[in-house]
């Protein structure tokens, strides 16, 4: 069997606390932070990155970094360390689209808690550096991530089109054809999936009931969240939450 190209060496979380903080250091590893909420503040390299829900920090082996949660929105996040060569590329802070890295560090998480083989571990974490190598390679749009970002900001209020094309400053015409062409997608349709993408997030990294899913994805009652999530997943919430991981 050929040699893994990394070494994964352990995995953990933190849980929210406001007063949460680390004094500057550095490892001899590389390190990944993923923020399943809140707001997670580090200072490395000579910047300060601000890390919000859906952000994957990246710590370079022997970089010097402060970290600390925000006291207003105290972050929870997950984060493993591995050893692993050619990692230069891979920006300190990238955005988690369509949410498979954090469920792949949750997956990491809770296997390495139930004493899961190394091998199996480190397979894991391959996929999300691979995973993160993937989203860097993309083609960037500021206007369209910087929309995305505010969208996401207000993901528990009633969001119509009219209201998102005024946030793109064009006309109602004029921003669906342009959000399509960078995205892909409609911006109701966007939307959605950014509605089912969080409700995803709070399904691995909580254990809020599902009507409390439903109501801070904003998609609507428990009957009508699950039916959607059924038809987005192929599973009701409840069996994708406890389904093993791969």
């Amino acid at each position: 069997m050929a040699k893994s190209p990394i070494e994964f060496l352990g995995a953990g979380e933190v849980d929210p606390d406001p007063d949460w903080k680390m004094a500057p250091h550095w490892h001899p590893f590389h390190q990944v932070i993923v923020v399943n909420r809140g707001v997670f503040e580090v200072t490395i390299a000579g910047q300060s990155v601000r890390g919000v829900a859906g952000d994957v920090l990246f710590y370079h082996a022997g970089l010097v970094h402060e970290e600390r949660s925000n006291r207003r929105t105290p972050a929870a996040t997950t984060f493993f360390s591995i050893r692993a060569p050619d990692c230069h590329e891979i920006p300190i802070c990238t955005r988690d689209q369509g949410g498979r890295i954090r469920e792949l560090a949750a997956w990491l998480k809770e296997d390495q808690f139930a004493h899961a083989d190394k091998v199996h571990l480190t397979h894991l974490a391959l996929a999300i550096l691979h995973q993160l190598r993937r989203l860097h390679s993309l083609p960037q749009s500021p206007w369209l991530e910087s929309l995305r970002q505010k969208i996401r900001d207000h993901l528990a209020t009633d969001l119509n089109l009219d209201t998102l094309a005024k946030w793109g400053g064009l006309s109602k015409f004029a921003f669906v054809r342009k959000y399509k062409s960078l995205s892909g997608h409609t911006p109701m349709r966007d939307l959605r999936l950014m509605r089912l993408d969080h409700a995803r997030t709070l399904l691995l990294t909580t254990s809020l009931p599902i009507k409390a899913v439903a109501e801070a994805a904003h998609l609507g009652n428990e009957s009508q969240f699950a039916k959607l999530f059924y038809h987005s997943q192929g599973m009701w919430p409840g069996e994708w939450r406890q389904r093993p991981s791969p």
